[in-house]
């Protein structure tokens, strides 16, 4: 189902102000926080709203989605995603809200996720 120019306008401004919160939080757990992660969750909303500690809580890994988030998001806001942690190891879910919010071919949407990897593999390898 293809939304119209109106409600996706609609639902790009709601998004906008909730990823904005959920990395105002991440910012701020960025900067109280002394415990790092080895494994650090990064993506849209089937990261968000995963319940990482009650499925793996053996994992002690950092749960850092963020609903409707696209891999432009991603990409303009990796330092706070990431804060000091130096992941050994990332599970990624991004790419979906690229075709719905940003309007993406497939092509672009791929584009975009690999460029998210390129990135996290220079940044962490």
């Amino acid at each position: 189902m293809k939304l119209h120019k109106v409600e996706l306008q609609g639902l790009r401004e709601m998004i906008q102000k909730t990823s904005t919160e959920v990395l105002n939080t991440y910012k701020e757990a960025n900067e109280t926080s002394n415990q790092l992660f080895d494994t650090v969750f990064i993506g849209d909303s089937m990261i968000e709203y995963f319940k990482l500690n009650d499925y793996l809580p053996e994992l002690k890994a950092l749960n850092r989605g963020i609903a409707g988030a696209t891999t432009k998001l991603i990409l303009e806001n990796l330092d706070i995603i990431f804060g000091q942690h130096l992941p050994k190891d990332i599970y990624v879910s991004i790419g979906s809200n690229d075709l719905v919010l940003l309007e993406a071919t497939i092509d672009e949407a791929f584009y975009g996720v690999v460029q998210v990897f390129n990135i996290l593999k220079q940044r962490y390898p």
